[in-house]
């Protein structure tokens, strides 16, 4: 089974139950978590998709062997990440407002393949 995270806060200042509640409600992550499930099912694909919890400390994320981790849009510019890191993936405004997965969906599957070639 892979995983997947999806990464929707970068701010400290929110850090704690409450200030990722209310940026899950007012974001749609949940949302959108949902519609990655629901293609997994879909597919029979072996991905599994769960919410950030490190307040996209994306070193501790990348430590914890995520297969994927997918950021919501406008974090490339309030993350710390490593240039080229493939398992990195910034959603934008588009496919995030519009429940549009064809893309990252893509970049899971190549995620995937590369695993089994190896």
């Amino acid at each position: 089974m892979y995983q997947a995270v999806l990464v929707y806060n970068s701010d400290p200042l929110l850090r704690g139950k409450i200030g990722q509640t209310l940026i899950q409600r007012d974001s749609n992550v949940a949302h959108y978590r949902a519609l990655l499930d629901r293609q997994a099912r879909q597919e029979q694909a072996p991905w599994q998709f769960e919410l950030d919890q490190t307040n996209g400390d994306i070193a501790a994320l990348l430590a914890q062997g995520y297969d994927a981790i997918i950021c919501l849009p406008g974090l490339q510019h309030r993350l710390v990440y490593p240039d080229g890191e493939p398992r990195i993936y910034f959603l934008d405004n588009v496919e995030f407002r519009a429940d549009e997965l064809d893309l990252v969906w893509a970049r899971l599957q190549i995620l995937q393949q590369k695993t089994i070639d190896e």
